[in-house]
């Protein structure tokens, strides 16, 4: 099988990795594979090299790898210790998920966004499903506490895309609240991305109000939706202090769920753009909780505290999301250490964001059969700690450094001949620590971001990619993988 040193290399993408093996005594023979663009890899020690990628859609195996598949949870079917796994896309986007847990992203109320005349709505999304016999909100400035509505855009329970707006903030009525009357899921398949917009006529210079759709795939080309739905009367949108959510309203009720992609509201049909917010362009670093819009305005992305939650997902890679309870992926048994309290070689790395910092602990990895017996690394606190067990409750710790709630962060550590170090690809190799006096370890086959022994302590991570090998790299080989990992995030 090619490993993903040579698909990437091959490929012409990610930094070129040349890694010379280190001979010891007893060690396998090393010497690595020539691409034919000659450069020297390594791979015939790693037990598994996985990447979460388009291969792994339907919760079955990560490849390229030199071993067996790794599994997302329990079995190759999704059930509920599956993390969920969300598609690449060219662009960065937010993944909103759970409708109705408090997944969004919003920016304050300010005097630019407080339109009471014409306005267009646009939203750049590709949607789960659009017909899911549910309504599911796209954006908003619409709070009910306080009697703050101004206007609501949704595709309706009934798969419709349907502008609310209130004249008074107090409510709304059957006259100011006209759906398409074409599906938008007649023009985008569900998951397919593409552009949504509403626009609002007060006052169309006949004493009437006019509401139109429209599609687009591009943003600049637009297909009107359906007919121009016309009624009676001028009228006026409320001047509310409500904040504007995209994927919600009033801070949570029914979320659309999907990734979202751009999100604009303009003063005026065609007219000045108040609000911008490009997530792939505005929040490249992946910020965890804040970035700046197009437009300046401060964006803050909310999450529940538990289920699934609010997500930044770089252009082009696939995340493999854990629910904080009882999410994990499994690796296969030649990723399970071997080593003793004495002897036996091993080495791992796992590229990953943090979304908080736990109540007790994040486990990242772990081969423990019981607590403390084998090899973990887990955050607690804000720290990074590497851990090996054994019997009678003896332990050897190490910490690494710290993680950053929202930062991606490649973690692991290294077993030699009896000695323990943590690793971090900012701070690097720990002072190594013996476990010669831990006793008799008894690992189980790899978990990550959860321990086996506690099937509801789980982490709340999104994992990029995970790299096992059965053998002690140096630091500069650490670095040389990590740096391969972090580029293809």
């Amino acid at each position: 099988m090619v490993s993903l040193y040579q698909k990437a290399i091959q490929a012409g993408s990610g930094p070129s990795l040349t890694m010379t093996h280190r001979h010891r005594a007893g060690a396998r023979g090393g010497g690595g594979v020539v691409t034919p663009a000659g450069l020297t890899i390594i791979n015939d020690r790693a037990a598994g090299f996985f990447v979460i990628d388009e291969d792994a859609q339907e919760y079955d195996n990560k490849v390229p790898s030199t071993s067996d598949s790794m599994v997302l949870g329990s079995t190759t079917g999704a059930d509920s210790n599956d993390p969920a796994l969300y598609s690449a896309f060219d662009r960065g986007n937010i993944r909103i998920n759970d409708a109705g847990n408090d997944n969004y992203f919003s920016v304050p109320d300010e005097s630019a966004l407080d339109i009471t005349g014409d306005i267009d709505i646009r939203v750049e999304v590709a949607l789960d499903e659009y017909n899911t016999g549910a309504s599911q909100d796209l954006m908003s400035k619409f709070r009910l506490t306080g009697n703050q509505r101004s206007w609501l855009l949704r595709v309706n329970s009934s798969g419709y895309l349907q502008l609310f707006w209130s004249p008074t903030g107090a409510g709304i009525t059957g006259a100011t609240s006209p759906s398409s009357t074409v599906r938008p899921s007649t023009v985008f398949a569900d998951g397919e991305r593409g552009w949504l917009r509403a626009t609002l006529d007060v006052d169309n210079g006949s004493s009437q109000n006019e509401v139109k759709y429209y599609t687009s795939t591009d943003g600049s080309s637009w297909t009107q939706l359906g007919t121009t739905i016309t009624a009676s009367g001028t009228t006026s949108i409320y001047n509310s202090t409500a904040e504007v959510w995209v994927g919600a309203y009033d801070g949570s009720s029914v979320s659309g769920q999907g990734h979202y992609f751009r999100a604009q509201v303009y003063d005026g049909i065609d007219g000045t753009k108040e609000l911008d917010i490009d997530v792939h362009t505005d929040n490249s670093a992946g910020s965890q909780d804040t970035f700046t819009a197009t437009t300046g305005q401060t964006v803050t992305l909310t999450r529940p505290t538990s289920g699934l939650k609010t997500v930044f997902i770089p252009a082009n890679k696939f995340i493999a999301q854990t629910d904080g309870v009882d999410d994990y992926l499994a690796l296969p048994t030649d990723c399970t250490p071997t080593f003793t309290a004495t002897t036996g070689e091993y080495s791992f790395l796992v590229s990953l964001r943090q979304f908080r910092q736990p109540g007790s602990v994040n486990t990242i990895f772990s081969s423990e059969s019981a607590h403390p017996r084998g090899l973990a690394v887990y955050s607690t606190a804000g720290d990074l700690v590497v851990r090996v067990g054994g019997d009678g409750g003896n332990s050897t710790r190490t910490q690494v450094g710290s993680v950053a709630d929202g930062s991606v962060i490649t973690v692991g550590g290294v077993v030699d001949d009896g000695l323990l170090a943590g690793y971090s690809h900012s701070d690097g190799l720990t002072t190594t620590s013996s476990i010669g006096a831990v006793g008799t370890i008894v690992h189980n086959d790899v978990r990550v971001a959860m321990r086996a022994f506690v099937a509801s302590l789980g982490s709340d991570i999104d994992v990029f990619s995970v790299a096992v090998f059965q053998d002690a790299l140096t630091e500069e080989e650490l670095d040389d993988v990590s740096d391969y990992m972090e580029s293809l995030i």
